[in-house]
């Protein structure tokens, strides 16, 4: 499943199976319009350490990927 929004082909061009170990020849195209899942990620600071106690505040970046609107709580 493609990660961006948009739309898709696919392309087959031989199809095998236990009965045809050579394969058949065919040329098959689908495209699909695709809406990936919304997902939050932190994102990633190389080389620090984030320490905190119970009940303090604090920020962090967060990347967005797939469809929006986003909301985060």
């Amino acid at each position: 499943m493609p990660k961006t929004f948009g739309r898709h082909e696919y392309r087959f061009f031989l199809l095998r199976d236990g009965f045809y170990d050579e394969g058949v020849n065919i040329d098959h195209r689908i495209t699909q319009v695709v809406h990936p899942k919304p997902d939050a990620t932190f994102r990633t600071t190389y080389g620090k350490e984030l320490n905190t106690c119970v009940g303090n505040n604090v920020e962090l970046d967060v990347d967005f990927s797939g469809s929006g609107p986003f909301t985060l709580e």
